[in-house]
């Protein structure tokens, strides 16, 4: 909203894909780690679930605020390596600066360390996760006695 009014706001069609990607890999995040949640708070309680699943993605997220000390991606001669690594952490894939696009005026938008790391293999990757763990959690619940069991009260 303030952008609106502050600024002239021009919709190409390079924005509204980068928007599609914005939408569907953040919905897919987030849909994957509520899941998640839900799945451990079934299988032992909500707290549990909680803090594992906020504990592994402040790991994530503390690991890449020091990625660049650690593992440089400009000014080194491990690079692609680094920037191999970085694909394998979680939280990366939601930076969308770091991925790249095989549409040109998107890449040019949004790649800014010139490597390969396409917008198509977040949305896959993230994507394939949350089916895997949602057959998890169809086998979670299907085993567990909702009714019977009371995880909060210990019961």
């Amino acid at each position: 909203m303030v952008t609106v009014i502050t600024n002239e706001l021009i919709f190409d069609l390079e924005s509204i894909i980068l928007l599609l990607y914005y939408l569907i890999i953040y919905s897919l995040w987030l849909y994957l780690t509520t899941l998640l949640i839900n799945i451990i708070a079934v299988r032992f309680n909500s707290s549990v679930a909680f803090i594992a699943i906020a504990g592994l993605e402040m790991g994530c997220i503390f690991s890449l605020v020091l990625w660049e000390n650690v593992l440089p991606l400009q000014d080194s001669p491990f690079i692609d390596r680094n920037f191999l690594f970085l694909q394998l952490n979680p939280v990366a894939h939601l930076v969308l600066a770091w991925h790249s696009s095989f549409i040109e005026k998107l890449n040019m938008r949004i790649n800014i360390y010139y490597q390969s790391f396409d917008l198509n293999i977040s949305v896959v990757l993230f994507l394939l996760l949350s089916i895997i763990v949602t057959v998890v959690g169809c086998i979670v619940v299907k085993r567990k006695d909702l009714i019977m069991a009371n995880n909060e009260s210990g019961v």
